[in-house]
């Protein structure tokens, strides 16, 4: 089957006729480029109330039992009508909702949903398990994990245990991530395992000495049945709250990235868990250089040494970030410090009142990340990179956290193969207050990438990102019939000679962004190559493809 030449019309705009078929991707181009282009920096602009982003998340100062992050955001397309809707994490109520009407302005749509047993909820995500193109609502928490399946129209059912633990000791699983990592052809779930809970009235440990974490799961999926296997331990058993699927060596299979956390008190680093087919892992971190002993809050992957393989930067309670680049021969080097991702508190300007610099220099040691995103903003052919921060929760609350209350968002810019550049306080980015949730997406539909930022009892943050001259490419993948999501798939795009590569995630931690790929491409005319390596091993390719546009990517045996 041959898809026809396909046409665009814009409001305001003549039709657009573009001769390329592809039987593997189906393609829509955007003409003209753009109106009314914002051309280099600053060009970001907080417009949240005006985008109708106005709910607060209230939380009580009570100690936990989990380390509760709040600011949790999902950005996805939850009706199938062609624009990306935004969902808020509510820890004791139903996840908030906010309908985009296709221009970015977004309207609150009452979901009446609660956690099974009344349990709170630690984090929120979004993914389509049953194959019908309609993505789920995902929670979990201590014990659990439950799915609320997606009727379309943005009426979903209760939310049904996918996994629980019903007696005592519960493992805090305070994120996910989604992938088909036994390559059987449906999503499978890995569950990074936090702090054990011990009963009902039991708290977040904050004494080092007793200290411990508790097992990662790998959840597998036959037919919608779901069956906990447990992943290789470290030694001591770490704690972890992020977990990414990936597909670091190319071999077809998606392998699994395990961040750590509360590394100071002696437990394990960063694991990275090669798939040998499951059930076999092996955690050979310490062989490829990963096992940095960072604590990773958030994750992104994207080739940023240009040798054709993910590189995967990683928050951290420090004042550098950690960015593990490949040295294309399977280990990693971590960089992040000399690509220039350091804390930049000493040039604030507006510090608290009365602030010198050993309080500066306090508040930069203890400089908290949380969720991170690497994309292209100004459509370069470079991806920036930003971060939230916020105070670590103590006793498993935010309330509580005894890191200073002075903790700006990052933002960094790059333009070619160097460094990272600052540009967080030129553009308004480094707002202090506490943040956790990230998360990119084009809402306005403009081909460029916008920011929505979580926070820790205040309305979330839209950064609005204008349009300009540059091309660019949003990929849309669609899946196998029991796999339509595709997360962990790879998506190498090449344009005069250079390739830039990224993957496809679900939930990271706090943040889950659109599940399209998005590429900033300069002045290019054509895409010269693109590339999808499929969960399952499959790869599709097409050559000389028009932009700027959104392609969606079909998977050999989507129907």
């Amino acid at each position: 089957m041959s898809w026809p030449p396909l046409a665009l019309l814009l409001a305001g705009c003549d039709p657009a006729v573009v001769s390329w078929s592809n039987p593997n991707f189906q393609l829509q181009v955007r003409t003209p480029v753009c109106e009314d282009p914002v051309e280099g920096w600053p060009r970001l602009w907080e417009v949240g109330r005006w985008r109708g982003l106005d709910a607060v998340v209230q939380d009580d100062d009570a100690p936990r039992a989990c380390p509760s992050i709040p600011g949790g955001l999902v950005a996805r397309d939850l009706d199938r009508d062609g624009d990306v809707d935004l969902l808020l994490n509510d820890p004791e109520g139903a996840p908030i909702l906010y309908a985009n009407d296709g221009a970015g302005v977004f309207e609150e749509v009452a979901l009446h949903l609660s956690a099974p047993d009344g349990r709170r909820v630690e984090s929120l995500s979004a993914a389509d398990l049953d194959g019908d193109g309609l993505p789920e609502l995902l929670i979990t928490g201590a014990g659990f994990v439950a799915a609320a399946t997606n009727r379309g129209g943005l009426d979903f059912d209760p939310f049904e245990a996918l996994w629980v633990q019903e007696g005592w000791p519960r493992t805090c699983v305070m994120s996910l991530a989604v992938g088909d990592v036994d390559g059987d052809g449906d999503p499978d779930l890995v569950l990074p395992g936090a702090d054990p809970v011990d009963g009902p009235d039991d708290v977040v440990s904050e004494d080092p000495e007793s200290l411990r974490g508790d097992v990662d799961r790998l959840l597998l999926n036959a037919d919608g049945r779901f069956t906990a296997l447990t992943l290789p331990l470290g030694d001591p058993e770490g704690i972890s709250l992020l977990a990414a699927v990936t597909d670091r060596d190319a071999d077809g299979d998606l392998d699994i990235l395990l961040g750590a956390d509360r590394v100071s008190a002696g437990l394990s680093p960063t694991a990275f868990l090669r798939n040998d087919g499951v059930p076999d892992f092996i955690d050979d971190a310490e062989e490829i250089g990963a096992a940095v002993r960072a604590c990773a809050m958030g994750v992104d992957s994207a080739d940023l040494n240009d040798d054709g393989r993910p590189d995967y930067c990683m928050s951290d309670d420090d004042p550098d970030l950690v960015c593990l680049l490949s040295d294309g021969r399977g280990g990693y080097a971590e960089s992040g410090a000399s690509l220039g991702l350091v804390a930049g508190h000493h040039e604030h300007p507006d510090p608290p009142e009365g602030w010198g610099w050993f309080e500066l220099e306090d508040a930069r040691r203890h400089w908290v990340t949380w969720g991170l995103e690497l994309v292209d903003l100004d459509n370069d052919g470079w991806d920036e990179l930003a971060t939230v921060a916020g105070g670590v929760p103590n006793q498993g609350n935010v309330a509580l956290t005894t890191s200073p209350r002075f903790q700006p968002d990052a933002l960094y810019r790059r333009a070619d193969m160097g460094p990272f550049f600052d540009l967080s306080h030129m553009q308004g980015f480094s707002r202090p207050e506490d943040h956790y949730g990230l998360v990119s997406a084009d809402f306005d539909q403009d081909g460029a990438r916008d920011l929505v930022v979580g926070a820790w009892r205040g309305r979330p943050l839209f950064w609005s990102n204008p349009c300009n001259a540059e091309a660019w490419l949003e990929v849309r993948l669609e899946g196998p019939p029991g796999d339509r999501d595709a997360f962990g798939a790879q998506v190498t795009v090449v344009t005069d000679g250079r390739l830039q590569v990224r993957e496809l995630h679900a939930l990271r931690t706090a943040g889950q962004s659109d599940a399209a790929l998005h590429f900033g491409l300069g002045d290019a005319e054509q895409i010269d190559e693109i590339e999808v390596r499929w969960p399952d091993g499959e790869v599709t390719v097409g050559q000389d493809v028009p932009v700027p546009g959104v392609l969606t990517a079909l998977h050999p045996a989507s129907n």
